[in-house]
């Protein structure tokens, strides 16, 4: 490399530097490639169904007393469109076949607590099961 310098009121002087080793020719860099566009969104999940609403309780109506017969209200529900199913139960446990409206007491119940477990299903909707309160103790 040669270097020339010169000033006002001094004499021009040149400098030259000694050879040095040939440079190598500098590597090609390729930038990065940009980032793939972001994947389409999912489409938006089904809606999940609606639940079966109670409006009002069911209720069990009748003399607590073995032999007579004592049926469950249905209650209220929305929609209005249900179809119901009955679970007579004696403190807890259900009752053998004793799934419809009315029920008639038997001496196993004596001294027992009847409740009904009451389920309502509508199509699109999310099934619903609800308990009566429990009734006073059945006499004999």
């Amino acid at each position: 490399m040669r270097v020339k310098g010169s000033k006002a009121g001094y004499s021009d002087d040149v400098a030259t530097s000694l050879p040095t080793a040939a440079v190598a020719a500098a590597a090609v860099v390729t930038p990065p490639a940009p980032p793939a566009p972001p994947a389409p969104p999912a489409p938006p999940a089904p809606p999940a169904p609606s639940a079966v609403v109670n409006a009002g309780m069911p209720k069990i109506k009748g003399t607590l007393k073995v032999g007579k017969v004592v049926k469950v209200t249905e209650g209220s529900w929305t929609p209005g469109s249900v179809s119901l199913t009955y679970q007579w139960q004696a403190n807890g446990k259900s009752i053998k076949k004793a799934t419809k409206k009315k029920f008639t007491i038997t001496v196993k119940q004596q001294g027992k607590k009847l409740t009904v477990k009451v389920t309502a299903k509508a199509t699109g909707y999310t099934t619903r099961t609800v308990t009566t309160k429990p009734t006073a103790k059945i006499t004999g």
